[in-house]
């Protein structure tokens, strides 16, 4: 990927957005936010912290918080920190990105079980698994009934939770987690696909740990 000549074009289209439109223009915000995922993807975190507040900022005064852009800002900002190892800042925007998910979209919508799903992750990097898992059986759940069972969304939380049962010991509901979700991304994706031999990886993993803790 060429980020230099991405990196350029922005900057560029954000200086004729901020001389055309003004500062506090959507539009510039929008470009705030595409610098920012550009330096994110090169992994200049510094720098996509930078755009990525910037956009924030200037989206929550065009908007207000409570707005699908401030939502997407609140997001990626948590992913940002959690790639970081900086899950205290994580834990802040996405219960940010959960309290906006569930005042512009509803308790029972993907958006909001994906903003649990976040936080079931942040919880279990921090190895605080019953957290975790409650917010994460709570994603399960909003998945299953609005995005269904065959969507990436619900497969991945699946996976989730039986890493985050692995890490609890509890050996019998992790095999059943990823047993689910072998079936799944077998019938929906193929025996092909990196999702489905990530799985046999995990169930390998997991039939290794039991043998370690026998």
């Amino acid at each position: 990927r060429d980020y230099n000549s991405g990196e350029a074009y922005l900057r560029k289209s954000l200086e004729l957005r901020k001389k055309l439109l003004g500062e506090n223009h959507k539009d510039v915000a929008e470009c705030y936010y595409d610098l920012g995922m550009l330096f994110f993807r090169k992994f200049s975190y510094d720098s996509a912290e930078f755009y990525l507040k910037a956009s924030l900022d200037l989206r929550i005064k065009v908007w207000g918080l409570n707005h699908e852009e401030c939502l997407r800002s609140s997001i990626q900002l948590g992913t940002l920190y959690l790639n970081r190892g900086r899950s205290d800042s994580a834990e802040v925007y996405y219960i940010q990105s959960l309290e906006i998910a569930r005042k512009i979209r509803g308790e029972n919508h993907a958006d909001y079980g994906s903003c649990l799903n976040n936080l079931g992750i942040v919880y279990q990097r921090r190895s605080e698994l019953k957290k975790s898992i409650a917010v994460l059986q709570q994603a399960e759940s909003i998945f299953k009934n609005t995005v269904g069972e065959e969507s990436v969304l619900y497969m991945n939380c699946l996976e989730n939770l039986g890493n985050a049962y692995l890490d609890m010991l509890d050996f019998n509901t992790s095999e059943d987690y990823f047993k689910r979700l072998l079936v799944l991304r077998k019938k929906v994706l193929g025996e092909s696909d990196p999702g489905y031999i990530s799985v046999m990886g995990n169930l390998g993993l997991l039939y290794s740990t039991m043998g370690d803790h026998k």
